[in-house]
C-alpha cells in the first residue's frame, strides 16, 4: 500500500442496533487508532429493543453478528 498524504481511514463497528466509529487516522499498512477508540461499550438493556433483560450467561447464546467496515 502507498498511500498518499491526504489520505486516511477510519472504522465503524455495529452490533444490536449500536454503532461506534473511530477517529480518521493516516492510511498505512500498519494502522493504530487513538487510545480513546480503543474501547467501544455495548450496552444490554431494554431501550436496545433485541435483549429485555440480560444475564451475562445469555452472551454465550446470542446469535447477532459483529459488522466491522474500514473506510477510506
Amino acid at each position: 500500500m502507498n498511500p498518499k498524504d491526504d489520505e486516511f481511514i477510519y472504522a465503524t463497528v455495529s452490533f444490536l442496533r449500536q454503532r461506534f466509529q473511530t477517529q480518521a487516522v493516516p492510511a498505512s499498512t500498519e494502522v493504530y487508532f487513538p487510545e480513546e477508540d480503543a474501547s467501544m461499550l455495548f450496552e444490554f438493556n431494554s431501550e436496545s429493543g433485541d435483549l429485555g433483560r440480560l444475564d451475562p450467561s445469555m452472551l454465550l447464546k446470542l446469535n447477532h453478528l459483529v459488522h466491522v467496515t474500514i473506510l477510506k
